[in-house]
């Protein structure tokens, strides 16, 4: 989700008014035997005036038993993976960032830097896809924006209070992993585009922001992908192979009744080859809050 964040160009989302209940990012699964999981999309930061969060949300915790998340955000205060993090995020001896982009590339990245307030002789050293991590950080937390008041930290910190177990769909090294592992060269040019656009990052999130307070799937999904083909390959190493790994955690939760809320990224919840669509090619119904199940077809 953050790269799609960090891309994206500015785009107004129309409201899509429905009858009954409100849309919103909430779906229901069920299988044959009226076993149920939800399905919850997560934007990870987010500004206060999100809540209170539309009741259905809060209602699909009360009905779950327990709580799945893309990593156990407990992890984020591990002092070992973040050293972690850093050893993979760190140049290798002798490499600097000036060495892998032009000039001018620089200039423009150590300007947005003082802008945020990180010291170049830190950001030089390190990786361009931890650059442009810390960078479009920045520029959020400066609009406003707060990881804290992301979904997903507002969840699992319910469940955690709550007694609930949480479970995850993957570890915090996997997802370093994803990221490490991109070519340089796709690397440098997420970095250059997100300086580039650095302008326009808030009000893409913005965008995003309010397709998802409506429930708009379709309006974010054409936000997020254009993001996702700037770099051959980005969308299935992010997005598709980690919604193909997800499903069958998923498809078990419904199955087995293990009463499950899913909470993940809502980039991962809408358009082609997302986990909705994966599930449903597996015979699992998948319905949306407050849009109205499609029409028989006709025969």
């Amino acid at each position: 989700m953050l790269w799609a964040v960090c891309l994206v160009g500015a785009v107004v989302v129309g409201v899509h008014a429905q009858g009954g209940s409100s849309p919103a990012m909430l779906w229901t699964v069920t299988d044959g035997s009226g076993s149920t999981a939800y399905l919850l999309g997560s934007i990870h930061t987010l500004t206060p005036d999100v809540y209170p969060l539309p009741a259905a949300m809060d209602e699909a915790l009360a009905q779950s038993k327990v709580l799945v998340e893309e990593t156990l955000l407990d992890d984020a205060s591990d002092p070992a993976l973040a050293m972690q993090m850093l050893s993979k995020a760190a140049l290798p001896q002798g490499a600097t960032l000036e060495s892998l982009i032009s000039p001018q590339q620089y200039a423009q990245v150590t300007a947005l830097a003082d802008m945020s307030g990180f010291p170049m002789t830190m950001l030089r050293q390190l990786k361009p896809w931890m650059v442009a991590i810390l960078l479009s950080t920045a520029t959020l937390t400066q609009a406003g924006y707060d990881p804290a008041k992301g979904i997903d930290r507002y969840f699992f910190d319910k469940a955690r209070a709550a007694g609930m177990p949480v479970r995850a769909l993957e570890s915090v090294e996997y997802q370093i992993g994803r990221l490490d592992g991109l070519a340089t060269d796709d690397q440098v040019l997420l970095l250059t585009e997100m300086v580039s656009e650095a302008d326009a990052l808030v009000r893409s999130v913005g965008a995003m922001v309010q397709a998802w307070r409506v429930g708009d799937a379709d309006g974010l999904a054409s936000l997020l992908r254009p993001s996702m083909t700037t770099v051959q390959g980005l969308e299935e190493r992010l997005l598709i192979e980690r919604n193909r790994a997800w499903v069958p955690h998923i498809e078990r939760c419904v199955r087995e009744r293990q009463g499950c809320l899913v909470v993940v990224g809502a980039g991962h919840l809408v358009g082609r080859d997302s986990v909705v669509a994966l599930l449903q090619a597996r015979g699992l119904t998948v319905r949306q809050h407050g849009v109205p199940a499609p029409a028989p077809a006709v025969r």
